[in-house]
């Protein structure tokens, strides 16, 4: 079971991690997880919302052990 959730973000500049690859941060806040930061690859978000607020869709889910998990879905857009 899938279930899609869209939460207002904010986009940090592309960094480059430590493998040396490019990445993105996105932090928000959600309800029942309180605020967070999770790094995407920066191929994922348009190059147009970095250092904006935009709104990203993550896929919430349960694995076959009937663990939650969360996985990144895209971006929607700006903001309103």
């Amino acid at each position: 079971m899938n279930i899609p959730l869209t939460i207002t973000v904010a986009a940090s500049r592309a960094y480059t991690g430590s493998d040396n690859k490019r990445y993105v941060e996105l932090q928000g806040v959600a309800v029942g997880v309180g605020v967070f930061k999770t790094s995407v690859p920066e191929s994922l978000v348009p190059d147009q919302v970095e250092g904006k607020t935009c709104k990203a869709t993550f896929i919430l889910g349960v694995d076959r052990n009937f663990k939650f998990t969360v996985r990144f879905g895209g971006i929607d857009g700006y903001a309103s």
